[in-house]
């Protein structure tokens, strides 16, 4: 007897979503011409603010907050 390969778990459909899978359509949904340029504005939009801007100052902040002592102030102990 011939049985398919078992499916990883992380593919099971529950019984109640199957239907549901089994009817989606893969095929591109037809766009009215309204919603078409609404469409490309928004993506037109979303483009340009991707874009980066140019750095003109640099503000590094990854130097240490404390200052440091520097040896010869440091307190010398007492012999």
């Amino acid at each position: 007897a011939f049985l398919p390969p078992a499916q990883p778990s992380f593919l099971f459909v529950p019984p109640h979503l199957n239907s549901y899978c089994q009817q989606a359509s893969s095929e591109i949904p037809k766009l009215r011409k309204e919603d078409q340029k609404a469409r490309n504005a928004l993506l037109a939009d979303i483009q340009q603010g991707t874009r980066l801007r140019k750095v003109t100052q640099i503000n590094d902040r990854s130097a240490p907050q404390i200052e440091s002592i520097p040896c010869s102030k440091k307190k010398k102990k007492k012999e």
